[in-house]
């Protein structure tokens, strides 16, 4: 099998519970959502096969591993994960939450980044629920998502911009906390 891989590279962990942590991404290719406030170019991307991915994670020496994208759940990372598995690698999934996902539990964390409503979610929990604000339409707001199983909440801003009114929400909200791009500010990928 082969993976449409846009990037494979080392970085700090710049969103959400684990900011900070130095990790190896590897940002799949293709995504089954079009949002038009994307950072990703996700269109681009080299095919590669497990053994080729595996290589070029070890080669950076991180025990921390984040799947994200696009969207990685569009591709089948049961054998990538087992191969990885064997050399003893945390596992973070960033995800839309669109595609069920039965080797779920496999993963160590998982960040949930919804583009759709509640009722669309194809996963059970999620460590660390991220909405992104100004809410990017009526199905997708804290209030929506405020009985979601997951260990945090937090509230992101589109593009790093904190308002006043995200402020105002996150007060109204209490059990939500504030999410930057991390990552941004300190100018690494």
């Amino acid at each position: 099998m082969l993976y449409k891989v846009n990037r494979i590279f080392k970085s700090i962990q710049g969103e959400g519970l684990l900011t900070g942590i130095p990790c190896v991404f590897i940002r799949f290719g293709e995504c089954n959502m079009n949002c038009n406030f994307c950072d990703t170019d996700f269109k681009q991307f080299t095919l590669m096969s497990a053994d080729e991915i595996v290589k070029t994670v070890l080669s950076f020496e991180l025990p921390h591993v984040v799947f994200t994208g696009g969207e990685p759940l569009l591709f089948d990372l049961f054998i990538l994960i087992q191969k990885l598995s064997s050399i003893d690698r945390w596992f973070h999934l960033e995800t839309n939450g669109t595609i069920f996902c039965e080797y779920v539990t496999m993963f160590d964390y998982i960040s949930l980044s919804p583009k759709v409503g509640v009722k669309n979610i194809k996963l059970d929990y999620c460590d660390c629920l991220k909405i992104l604000y100004p809410y990017i339409n009526k199905e997708i707001t804290a209030d929506n998502f405020k009985d979601f199983p997951t260990s945090a909440r937090v509230l992101q801003p589109i593009n790093n911009k904190v308002s006043k009114e995200i402020i105002n929400e996150l007060y109204r909200l209490k059990r939500w906390q504030l999410g930057l791009q991390i990552h941004k500010i300190i100018g690494v990928e």
